[in-house]
């Protein structure tokens, strides 16, 4: 069965696998940027195929929330919000439902 990977790092080159919904944050250092991360990932299993449960989403007000991506720092020197890239990679295609390519195409 697939299972999600979480890696983060200053570039693609540079990915560590980092743990998921734990309140220990993982820094990211480059010539550009230093800061932050921590990701909460709702009923995200480890490599053992154990559930990973986390206070984060037992609060009231983030009941519909089934993740959260949160990144704290600052860039080093002036650079063009054109220059900063934040995404996923992914290791193989996704199959994506019958239909997803027209929506795609639309919100472009």
């Amino acid at each position: 069965m697939p299972r999600l990977r979480v890696a983060a790092g200053p570039s693609i080159d540079a990915l560590v696998p980092i743990s998921v919904n734990t309140d220990v944050p993982h820094s990211i250092v480059s010539d550009a940027f230093e800061g932050q991360i921590l990701v909460y990932i709702k009923g995200f299993t480890d490599k053992e195929g154990k559930v990973l449960q986390s206070e984060y989403f037992d609060r009231e007000d983030r009941k519909g929330i089934t993740w959260s991506i949160q990144v704290q720092g600052r860039f080093l020197h002036p650079i063009s919000a054109d220059d900063v890239l934040f995404g996923n990679t992914f290791d193989r295609p996704l199959k994506l439902p019958w239909g997803s390519g027209a929506a795609l195409k639309f919100m472009q």
